[in-house]
């Protein structure tokens, strides 16, 4: 059974990963089209080196992610994934995938929902 604290953590990942998707779908509207094309190309690197277990290239990716879309990561997440040893890596990891790939529609500022 996962403790409360376990739970957290997957939230906070889950929620940080559908925060960077949203930011991505979004960028549309700002001026930065070829960022959202780029979303499947993420995803499968993402994947991939999480089934490899290549935690230091997951990391490195996903703050160049970061860069890309002009937005600071999540301290506490980076934290989390480089704390976290073989097997809570993967989990963690795919976590944050599952936020990254919900379908999750939020609202935009502007109004109207973001795909």
């Amino acid at each position: 059974m996962m403790s409360n604290e376990e739970k957290d953590i997957y939230d906070l990942l889950k929620e940080a990963g559908c925060s960077m998707a949203q930011y991505i779908y979004s960028a549309e509207s700002s001026g930065i089209s070829t960022i959202k094309s780029m979303i499947k190309k993420y995803t499968g690197r993402m994947l991939n080196y999480i089934r490899n277990n290549k935690k230091v290239e997951f990391i490195l990716y996903l703050e160049k992610i970061y860069a890309s879309i002009y937005k600071q990561p999540h301290k506490n997440v980076i934290d989390i994934l480089r704390a976290a040893d073989t097997r809570r890596f993967q989990e963690y990891a795919l976590a944050f995938m599952m936020g990254f790939m919900s379908d999750k529609k939020k609202e935009n500022p502007k109004g109207g929902k973001s795909e």
